[in-house]
């Protein structure tokens, strides 16, 4: 039979015999897993140990599953959820400097939050846009790239009901009582 190099776990020599047509062996050639066991364990779990050999060729769904797959592309997000992170302390001090002046905390009842930190208003409002967009194309991609395993990760799941209770917020203008 013939694999494709794309994806493949096991370095195992095709058999020089065919193989009688089973579920198993009618698998998609696209992706191999090594595993030939036949009690369940984390090796026969289709995916479970998919390994990305090169996107240079293949279907673009093909090359976008290596893309999001990639070691770069998840610390390139792990940044920007650092970055976004940080952005996020800033707001709650920035909230905070505004609840001080509100309630005449000593040093802050003569100055308000937007005076102390002129257009931090806009800023964020802007470096919050920012963020729910990036975050929401990157979870389109995934959709795309990996289809219905997309939701066997649970921090994709995770990543959705951000996103979405940003998007969500941010159409009901602050209405919900928590800040995602």
């Amino acid at each position: 039979t013939r694999r494709s190099s794309l994806f493949s776990t096991g370095s195992r020599q095709p058999s020089k015999e065919p193989k009688p047509s089973t579920p198993e062996t009618r698998r998609s050639s696209l992706f191999s897993t090594g595993s030939s066991k036949s009690s369940k364990s984390a090796e026969d779990i289709p995916f479970a140990d998919l390994q990305v050999a090169g996107n240079e060729s293949g279907t673009f769904r093909e090359r976008l599953c290596a893309f999001v797959s990639s070691p770069k592309f998840e610390a390139g997000f792990a940044a920007l959820i650092m970055a976004n992170t940080v952005v996020m302390a800033m707001q709650v001090q920035y909230r905070g400097l505004d609840t001080g002046h509100m309630i005449g905390y000593h040093g802050l009842e003569d100055t308000p939050a937007s005076q102390l930190w002129i257009g931090a208003d806009v800023a964020f409002l802007v470096i919050e846009w920012f963020f729910g967009i990036i975050f929401a194309v990157e979870l389109i991609l995934k959709m795309i790239a990996i289809d219905v395993r997309f939701f066997c990760d649970p921090w994709n799941i995770l990543d959705l009901v951000v996103v979405i209770a940003w998007f969500t917020d941010t159409l009901a203008n602050g209405v919900l009582p928590v800040d995602p």
